[in-house]
């Protein structure tokens, strides 16, 4: 018996090997609404740096990208123009920097009284672990600030554009609609 289970574990294994690696090569679905940011150019007419353009998804075709963006309430950029396209991952702000650097400069207070281990016996000397109470205390307001002050960003994920494909889908009730998908 026990030699049935020894024999099953690699094979169970490879099962959850194969499904993870069916799973990774599935098509991320870039939605509307899907925060993205088009990187493209403007005609040769009016030729200059290449602009890139924060917004929400509105639509994707065969020969444009409609965008939603702050700016304005839709901007359509022709498919030929566009010679980047990025994906939002997360976005995050002065608060989560603020979390971010509190935890950062307390660990490395922390770190350093550890690090510097105790002192000698003497009218004025400290363990370790008080200096690192110490230094945690000192640090983490200053990391707290430098996080505040750096914290607001967002970080994207490049879509390459021969990876883009269109297609239909069924929706409830027989609704059809268009499906962008990506595969990386």
């Amino acid at each position: 018996m026990a030699a049935g289970y020894r024999m099953s574990t690699p094979i169970l294994l490879l099962l959850i090997l194969h499904v993870a690696i069916a799973f990774a090569d599935e098509p991320r679905i870039l939605e509307p609404g899907t925060r993205i940011r088009v990187t493209y150019v403007l005609p040769s007419s009016e030729a200059g740096d290449p602009i890139r353009l924060p917004g929400e998804l509105v639509a994707f075709t065969d020969t444009a990208i409609i965008l939603d963006t702050y700016y304005e309430d839709s901007r359509t950029i022709r498919r030929e123009q566009v010679i980047g396209l990025e994906r939002s991952l997360h976005e995050y702000g002065r608060a989560e920097g603020a979390t971010l650097g509190f935890g950062i400069g307390a660990a490395t207070g922390i770190l350093i009284g550890l690090a510097s281990g105790d002192d000698k016996p003497g009218f004025f000397s400290f363990t370790a672990e008080a200096k690192a109470m110490v230094y945690g205390l000192l640090l983490a307001p200053v990391g707290t600030l430098i996080g505040f002050a750096a914290g607001s960003g967002e970080r994207w994920e490049n879509v390459p554009m021969d990876q883009v494909r269109l297609g239909f889908v069924q929706g409830p009730r027989g609704a059809g609609g268009l499906q962008v998908s990506v595969r990386f």
